[in-house]
């Protein structure tokens, strides 16, 4: 859509105005490249060329970029695509992360906005459970990551009627292992209200975990200075962007 195109292109341009940060990319069959390729702004000191890559590398990243955000535009978070357009999203993503630089985990950290999920969707089945659709509008859905902290909190925005928005904190300790980000749940907050069955109108995907499932990894596939897309242990792909 023309909306989803002008952010794209809005995110791409304030990528290139801070300077394309390190990123990780993703192999087929699941395997994190650590290929690095510093993404230089040009100010007329040589480099070698596997450091300082053309103006030709940097427009394709964001023409990778922007193809990613405009699949992803108009699907909701994923609730409104079918598997026709999950397909397009989940190529343009791997497009996107082929044989992209590496990152460091501090560049994971900040607070990211959800635009698409694969566990939301009539076809989503996250975590066993049943049911990917809301029963009450769902607002944004960030995740704020603080690396040195230890700290990842999904944070939820649900319009209850007569309440007005909810925000609900679902708190996680952090640790990084090598590529893998392992989070375990800790405890939910609600700020605004202390509406008791708020959290039952949530998506699967969103809710506190059993205790069987406290305990999930991911591994960051591409991270920029505007733009994550993460892998999930049970095979989940998101995009996040700032």
């Amino acid at each position: 859509s023309t909306k989803g195109m002008k952010m794209a292109m809005q995110l791409a341009m304030q990528h290139q105005r801070a300077g394309a940060r390190p990123c990780r990319g993703w192999r087929a069959g699941g395997r994190p490249c650590i290929r690095r390729r510093a993404l230089e702004s040009g100010n007329g000191s040589s480099s070698s060329p596997s450091s300082s890559p053309s103006s030709a590398d940097v427009v394709s990243l964001l023409e990778k970029k922007v193809a990613v955000l405009g699949n992803v535009s108009g699907s909701d978070r994923g609730f409104g695509f079918d598997a026709e357009l999950r397909k397009a999203v989940t190529t343009s993503v791997e497009d996107l992360c082929a044989g992209c630089p590496a990152g460091e985990a501090k560049d994971a950290t900040g607070t990211w906005r959800l635009v698409y999920s694969t566990n939301f969707g009539p076809e989503a089945n996250p975590r066993g459970g049943s049911r990917s659709q809301p029963l009450l509008p769902l607002g944004q859905v960030y995740q704020r990551i603080d690396v040195e902290k230890g700290r990842v909190d999904n944070i939820v925005e649900v319009d209850v009627p007569l309440l007005g928005t909810i925000e609900l904190c679902l708190e996680h300790d952090l640790r990084v292992e090598g590529d893998s980000y392992v989070i375990t749940f800790t405890g939910t907050k609600v700020a605004g209200s202390s509406f008791p069955n708020v959290l039952d109108s949530l998506p699967q995907a969103l809710k506190p975990p059993q205790q069987e499932l406290s305990s999930a990894s991911f591994v960051n596939a591409y991270v920029d200075a505007t733009m994550r897309v993460s892998r999930g242990d049970r095979g989940e792909l998101r995009v996040y962007v700032k």
